[in-house]
């Protein structure tokens, strides 16, 4: 018997091993199960961190109920999320018919057919192939089912946020306004889980300031787009525009009107920690808005981008 057979589950999750020699190892076991484990999952943080680390289990989950009977299938986190917690039905309502467990619940020794060890994807997904699976899976547990998107009815979303937000979104409304665009303005924070989805399903068009909240538009569907509000004038972070693409969007930004007083390095700003400048509210200066707007909606294809 391999050595990884002779430790306990809690081993399993916490030890540092090559995923290659571990997977070779279970899979000298005959048992049906597949075990995913998200060693890092971050529970009850925000939900780029939370996403960061488990979407390689989302992933390589829904890879295999491809072709498997999702009973077969074992989710395996390091801990059960506090209760109550945004992130404690996240899991069932995703794959409600897959058994979960949890490592620190458990104390006997588990092998498996297969197994993934999670790490870090900046990107989340591989590709809009991996997003589609994705989004269909959640679209379907919550029993969504999202329109098509109509480029004559464009569904514009803008987020309101209690940290960093826009000072000037009356002017940004009267561009949309100025467009023709229908949109609605909302606060995530006060949505479940499943409205977060249904509303990121229903939007055309998502703008929103630099932050977690942008993890969202995983849910949104394949060429949709999204116009990312960051404060500062210098500063392009290209984080969420990597998952946005990788989900299958378009992805374009303005910058704000915030500027250092002197002359910065990037190495200066770390070290003077002004990166904090960022979360601070922003005006959006209303012409940068205008081209950004205009470049999102030539990206959708519609009629009455200039």
């Amino acid at each position: 018997m391999s050595k990884f057979h002779q430790l306990p589950l809690r081993a399993y999750v916490d030890v540092k091993v090559d995923p290659v020699i571990f997977t070779h190892a279970l899979n000298k076991n005959h048992t049906s199960n597949l075990f995913v484990i998200a060693p890092d999952d971050k529970r009850g943080a925000n939900p780029f961190h939370f996403a960061q680390s488990a979407m390689f289990f989302f992933h390589s989950a829904l890879r295999t109920l491809e072709n498997s009977d999702s009973s077969s299938v074992v989710i395996i986190f390091r801990q059960r999320p506090p209760a109550q917690s945004w992130i404690d039905s996240l899991t069932q309502q995703i794959f409600g018919d897959v058994r979960v467990v949890y490592g620190d619940e458990l104390t006997s020794p588990i092998c498996a057919r297969r197994v993934v060890v999670a790490g870090t994807m900046i990107g989340l997904l591989q590709g809009p192939y991996d997003a589609q699976l994705f989004r269909d899976r959640v679209y379907g547990n919550l029993k969504i089912n999202p329109k098509r998107i109509n480029r004559a009815d464009l569904r514009v979303t803008l987020i309101d946020r209690k940290k960093r937000r826009v000072t000037n979104v009356g002017e940004l409304q009267e561009i949309l306004d100025e467009r023709r665009l229908w949109y609605k303005t909302v606060r995530l924070d006060t949505l479940s889980f499943k409205e977060q989805v249904s509303l990121m399903s229903e939007t055309d068009l998502l703008i929103s300031s630099h932050g977690a909240d942008l993890t969202n538009v995983i849910f949104m569907q394949r060429e949709s787009a999204v116009i990312e509000l960051f404060p500062s004038t210098v500063w392009y972070y290209e984080l969420y525009a990597k998952i946005a693409r990788n989900a299958g969007l378009f992805h374009t930004y303005a910058l704000g009107d915030q500027t250092h007083a002197v002359t910065k390095t990037i190495a200066e700003c770390f070290e003077s920690a002004c990166l904090t400048e960022l979360k601070r509210d922003f005006m959006i200066p209303p012409e940068r808005f205008r081209t950004s707007l205009d470049h999102a909606l030539s990206l959708l294809g519609v009629a009455n981008a200039v």
